[in-house]
């Protein structure tokens, strides 16, 4: 992995954070998008876009 290059964050139907990361790889390839519930339960919706933060 090389770097992050945007973030944002939602609260699931439970009200737990979820962030979201997109990363790409050292020659600037996108690498993978990286999803995870911040109690590390299981995602239970995605996101609407309003429901969305930019970090």
């Amino acid at each position: 992995m090389g770097r992050k290059i945007a973030q944002v964050e939602f609260e699931d139907s439970d009200g737990i954070t979820i962030s979201m990361c997109l990363n790409i790889d050292t020659k600037g390839y996108l690498f993978e998008l990286d999803v995870w519930k911040t109690d590390f339960s299981a995602l239970l919706k995605f996101p609407t876009v309003s429901e969305i933060r930019i970090k």
